[in-house]
């Protein structure tokens, strides 16, 4: 499975618990030839984010493009109009977009009416159920249902449902987690449900033992 290039373009939590630090940890953990960039700066911990500052375009498209064609890429929180330049510069590479409306603490990272206009171009879009009330659920949605209550974790994909054990307690990042770890998966050549399957096993695994 390794060898398979998956570029992350994700904002920097400084507390390494979600965005830019957790895609290249997931990644590299799951064997990826990771690498990518920072599309946005952030100031934040697990009660509040501070500040944001968006990287423009055409910054975050000088920092890659030397970079060689990758097999996937895992975007996050960023300015919605990067996502059809990505699309058109690497149009061979698988593209999950983590669409990140809101911080778990509520604050606003992303303008949902941004979102919804570039929201069809990636080949698969993770949010979790939350999001999906407000950007609804196009046929290239992976809808996370960490949120919900219940014995299991559900992650619903074109009428189809998923589901693994949950793991009690409080976590932040795992959104990110599970994007990175889904493009990973369709990096290594895996099919849609069969990449859900094993992001949510890797997952669940990695929060058992935090």
């Amino acid at each position: 499975m390794g060898n398979k290039k998956v570029i992350a373009l994700s904002g920097l939590d400084p507390s390494g618990k979600a965005g830019f630090v957790k895609d290249i940890e997931i990644l590299t953990i799951l064997g990826a030839d990771a690498g990518g960039t920072v599309t946005c700066f952030t100031s934040q911990n697990d009660e509040a984010v501070k500040r944001t500052e968006f990287r423009s375009v055409d910054s975050v498209l000088s920092d890659i493009e030397l970079i060689e064609s990758p097999q996937a890429i895992k975007i996050g929180i960023c300015l919605p109009e990067l996502v059809p330049r990505i699309k058109k510069i690497f149009s061979g590479a698988v593209i999950v977009w983590n669409t990140v409306l809101f911080s778990t603490s509520g604050k606003k990272f992303m303008d949902p009416d941004a979102v919804k206009q570039f929201i069809e171009i990636p080949d698969f879009v993770t949010m979790n159920t939350r999001e999906a009330e407000i950007l609804g659920r196009p046929e290239n949605s992976v809808v996370t249902g960490g949120h919900e209550s219940g014995k299991h974790v559900k992650v619903y994909y074109q009428g189809k449902e998923f589901r693994t054990e949950r793991v009690e307690g409080e976590f932040r990042g795992t959104g990110c987690s599970f994007s990175s770890a889904l493009a990973a998966f369709l990096a290594f050549g895996y099919g849609i449900e069969k990449a859900i399957t094993e992001s949510m096993n890797f997952l669940y695994k990695i929060l058992k033992v935090s």
